[in-house]
């Protein structure tokens, strides 16, 4: 029987350990992808959920805007079913526009936090609301290229 040095090589325990089979990493994309998807979506279908039973305390993140507070009141649920309807197709099919639309929506209603009046810690501490549709809005980017 015939060796190669690249026989050899390819069977040595630290190349092996290395340089995982392809399979492996291939696996672990599609799972970092799925770990992602499922952030976006918790994260968008609480706020959602939130949205529909009219949370109070979001009345002034949109009255900040110029909205009068029955209007806010109205506004909320649509916001919810909207809400919902992005995390279902980041869920479940992602398309990167609806990607790139929860990084904006995350982001503009993080930042209203201190524009309402709100310490800026507020928007510090939802960062990952929109930092995590971020990265997956680059890995969908990055598998389509």
């Amino acid at each position: 029987m015939k060796h190669s040095i690249t026989d050899s090589l390819s069977m040595h325990p630290l190349l092996v350990l290395r340089h995982p089979p392809l399979t492996i990493k291939v696996a672990r994309v599609k799972l970092y992808e799925i770990v992602l998807r499922i952030g976006v979506c918790c994260t968008f279908i609480g706020h959602g959920v939130l949205a529909l039973g009219v949370n109070e305390r979001w009345i002034p993140l949109l009255t900040v805007y110029g909205f009068s507070e029955s209007t806010a009141r109205h506004l909320l649920p649509i916001i919810g079913c909207m809400d919902i309807l992005v995390a279902l197709i980041i869920l479940l099919r992602p398309i990167r526009v609806v990607v790139l639309w929860s990084i904006l929506w995350a982001f503009a209603a993080a930042l209203t936090r201190p524009l309402a009046g709100e310490p800026i810690w507020e928007f510090i501490e939802r960062a990952s609301n929109w930092i995590l549709p971020l990265v997956l809005f680059w890995k969908l980017r990055k598998t389509k290229e």
